[in-house]
């Protein structure tokens, strides 16, 4: 169940250079690795 007590949402300003474009699931793994054993990307 959603609960907002187990998140912590907060809103910054943002620049162009925080702006980045990600074309695809590969280049979106070498910028978070986190995403390297998401399920049905295994290699």
């Amino acid at each position: 169940m959603l609960r907002k007590e187990r998140y912590a949402v907060e809103v910054r300003p943002c620049e162009k250079s925080d702006i980045m474009e990600i074309d695809n699931f590969y280049e979106l793994v070498q910028l978070d690795s986190s995403y390297k054993d998401y399920p049905g990307q295994e290699q």
